[in-house]
């Protein structure tokens, strides 16, 4: 396994990424698992905690009871400011055009540090899929309110779907106001991103929950703690159809 940092931070706190990384609950095997971590970490994982979370990572994930399980292979995790090159120009993806301009009309603007983007392919197959994460913020953002686009691709093509992840009483995520891209056009949405939040957040660890409720870096915290059944909510909530 491979972990490449963006930025010159510790040993430590690079191998308590991996470990956590490496424990994900809602794989049965990884066969080919490369990982790369763009972003600054020092903004939700200090070093002098590094050492620390390697336990208790170790613990809280390796004895968790996944949701779903899935064999993936070819897996990578992408986040931060690098992914802003990955943002299509306008005019090239009318749907993702009306998505990104849906949030423009409401003074939101990308959070490019928080852009994160989990790319797999299924076992014993040629399906590719990538769930590109886009969140946005306000000038006066809301702690627990995040707007964001998920560009989901596979085998069968592209999904733009949009909406406010926060959540409920439990800590489990919802999406609120939340729309489909079809042809160009912004529709209300059918339910698949709040299904694919909420499963994913049923499925993770107590920790990844406490992401949705933090500040900038949320999404690349929840991708990390939830990964694993994100990635078995996708194949079944966003691509199922």
């Amino acid at each position: 396994m491979a972990v490449q940092a963006g930025t010159t931070e510790s040993g430590a706190q690079l191998e308590a990424m991996a470990l956590l990384l490496f424990r994900w609950p809602s794989f049965r095997d990884i066969r080919s698992f490369s990982s790369q971590v763009v972003a600054n970490w020092r903004q939700f994982i200090r070093c002098h905690l590094a050492i620390s979370l390697v336990g208790a990572i170790t613990l809280v994930t390796f004895f968790a009871a996944p949701a779903q399980a899935v064999d993936v292979t070819d897996l990578t995790i992408t986040n931060g400011i690098r992914l802003k090159e990955r943002l299509p120009p306008a005019g090239k993806n009318r749907n993702l055009d009306a998505a990104m301009n849906y949030f423009a009309d409401r003074d939101l603007k990308v959070s490019l540090e928080g852009l994160t983007e989990i790319g797999f392919r299924v076992v014993d197959t040629k399906d590719y899929y990538d769930l590109f994460f886009i969140p946005f913020a306000g000038p006066n953002p809301k702690g627990e309110e995040h707007p964001l686009i998920l560009s989901a691709t596979g085998p069968k093509g592209n999904n733009v779907l949009l909406g406010t992840v926060s959540s409920d009483s439990k800590g489990i995520p919802e999406v609120k106001e939340e729309k489909v891209v079809v042809e160009g056009k912004v529709e209300p949405g059918k339910g698949s991103l709040n299904r694919f939040f909420r499963c994913a957040g049923i499925g993770c660890v107590p920790a990844g929950l406490g992401c949705v409720r933090g500040g900038p870096g949320w999404l690349p915290c929840f991708c990390l703690w939830c990964g694993g059944s994100a990635i078995a909510c996708g194949l079944n909530e966003l691509f199922a159809q």
